[in-house]
């Protein structure tokens, strides 16, 4: 009598709703039971649909939980066997299907079979599951199940490390995606620049702040939903302000002469928000850079080379917010030039021919000759003469006379032969 007083109790299916045991944004369960299959005495089979009771959210059902808590076998025929389906519909054996067990007849009593979990067979799919249907089918058995069903859906969060920022700051901007199977994709454009590119589902990038105006960052995840692959994107904006004090602007520089003897006069074009200047230079054209003076406040500077070398230079203009370098800049730099080495300057200077004192009489005069190599310039004195060469006559001698002869090259200082009548 027990047993049937059970068996009317309990006639149909019964099942009980709990309440939601986990939400968040991106995943949510429900968790049913128990739900029961009785028969004694013959088979029955029991069916029933179960779903997240909100047809408005857009979530996949992914995961079911089936959980055996009782079986009582009534004789020695006495079975159970349960089946679960993740389905777009409550029609049973739709779907991806998995067997939950089968006992063998005979079992009696069991409490706490254990939990079998049936999940998508390709997590990457988006296919618009919304229903867990369960079958159980007892023979002469009395059975209790719970029922867990997961949904999940695509979801985004995007964040910036700044809200406001000036032309030429660099801002980090970070998401993370959750269920996005089938990939994610951050777009940019304003005063970030403008562009898209794949990402990683949870991961940050700099930007850095091209222009006055608003920076805009879009990312778009695809992955399931309720109506299949469904595609949720979120947006930010970061104010971009001008800069207080951008960096020095554009400048050439102008002229890097030799001028001879080893020296170089620079001159260069004035850098707007520059508050001084940088020099360098370096020897050969694959020489290392090296700064020969700082906070030159001037557009002009003067340095001394060595002589016979190929040199190069550029200018660094600077200020609290960065430098800029000149144009031409590195890597080549404006090429100098090449201060030669001196060539040897080479002297004559004779009387009638002779180098060195010659005698005369009163009233007598003399032939002054005189040459040079490489001099740019001659004279003697005292009689003024000029010329890198040259002959004249002293004219009738009343007094001992010295002639010197002196001559200058661009590249050596003034050199002095000397002659005596």
């Amino acid at each position: 009598m027990i047993r049937w007083h059970k068996l009317l109790l309990f006639v149909g299916i019964i099942f009980c709703l709990l309440l939601v045991d986990h939400v968040q944004a991106s995943e949510q369960n429900f968790n049913y039971g128990p739900y029961k299959c009785v028969r004694q005495g013959g088979v029955k089979d029991c069916e029933n649909s179960f779903n997240d009771y909100n047809a408005s959210v857009d979530y996949q059902l992914y995961k079911a939980d089936i959980t055996l808590t009782r079986y009582e076998g009534f004789g020695s025929a006495g079975a159970v066997r349960e089946d679960v389906c993740l389905s777009d519909s409550t029609q049973m054996w739709t779907g991806q299907c998995a067997m939950v067990m089968d006992s063998k007849p005979g079992e009696t009593v069991i409490t706490n079979w254990g939990t079998f979990t049936k999940t998508l067979n390709d997590l990457s799919s988006t296919a618009d599951y919304n229903y867990a249907n369960l079958h159980v089918r007892v023979d002469d058995a009395d059975t209790d199940t719970n029922v867990r069903i997961y949904f999940r859906r695509v979801e985004v969060t995007l964040d910036s490390s700044n809200s406001t920022v000036n032309v030429g700051d660099t801002f980090t901007v970070s998401w993370t995606t959750d269920w996005a199977v089938q990939g994610a994709e951050i777009l940019y454009g304003g005063s970030a620049g403008n562009g898209s590119e794949p990402v990683l589902a949870n991961s940050s990038k700099n930007f850095k702040a091209q222009s006055p105006g608003t920076a805009s960052l879009t990312l778009k995840a695809t992955g399931p939903g309720n109506n299949g692959s469904t595609t949720v994107e979120k947006s930010i904006q970061v104010t971009v302000n001008a800069q207080q004090n951008p960096p020095p602007g554009a400048f050439n520089l102008n002229n890097t002469s030799c001028q001879g003897q080893g020296s170089f006069n620079l001159s260069w074009a004035a850098s707007s928000n520059a508050s001084f200047y940088n020099v360098w230079r370096k020897a050969w054209s694959g020489g290392q850079w090296v700064k020969i003076a700082s906070g030159i406040n001037a557009t002009s500077y003067q340095t001394q080379e060595a002589q016979g070398v190929d040199w190069y230079f550029y200018i660094e203009a600077v200020n609290s917010n960065g430098s800029t370098n000149s144009n031409p800049g590195p890597p080549g730099g404006l090429y100098g030039g090449n201060c030669p080495l001196p060539a040897n300057l080479t002297l004559l200077i004779t009387a009638d021919g002779q180098q060195g004192s010659v005698t005369k009489q009163s009233g007598q005069s003399a032939l002054i000759h005189w040459e040079s190599q490489n001099a740019s310039s001659c004279s003697i004195a005292p009689s003024g003469w000029t010329g890198t060469t040259g002959n004249q006559s002293t004219g009738a001698l009343v007094v001992t006379t010295t002639y010197t002869l002196t001559c200058t090259s661009s590249s050596n200082p003034a050199v002095q032969g000397t002659d005596q009548v």
